[in-house]
């Protein structure tokens, strides 16, 4: 195993015990209850997802964030370096901000039906070291 500053792709990990060590700070932001919307319209609850998971994206990599992979309406971002917890506690910030005040209400005022359901989110951030290997 090495140490690494940076999160390795998968062409730069070899087979085998191997593996990159790196402190790093993950976020996930994910919809709440967005199942029952998916049910209700379908096509709705895909331009709920996607306007979501388009969003924060963008937030995460205008912070200096990776993002990693994606779960249905969730998204994980990674940050590594000196300023991780700072980047990543404002990009939570900002996804917040963004579905508050940006997302939320251009649906509910498009989708006027949309009114009985009750939109919400939430972002959270974990630190720690972790190995990164195949």
């Amino acid at each position: 195993m090495r140490d690494g500053q940076i999160v390795p792709e998968t062409a730069g990990l070899s087979l085998g015990n191997s593996g990159v060590k790196l402190e790093a700070t993950f976020l996930y932001a994910d919809l709440a209850d967005s199942t029952e919307l998916a049910i209700y319209d379908q096509e709705i609850g895909a331009e709920v997802y996607k306007s979501y998971l388009l969003g924060t994206t963008r937030i995460i990599k205008d912070h200096g964030g990776q993002v990693r992979s994606f779960d249905g309406d969730r998204v994980m971002g990674v940050f590594i370096g000196d300023t991780k917890n700072s980047n990543a506690a404002k990009t939570a910030l900002k996804i917040n901000y963004f579905f508050t005040y940006i997302l939320q209400p251009k649906f509910l005022a498009y989708y006027t039906r949309l009114n009985q359901f009750k939109f919400a989110q939430s972002v959270g951030i974990d630190t720690g070291y972790i190995v990164s290997g195949l």
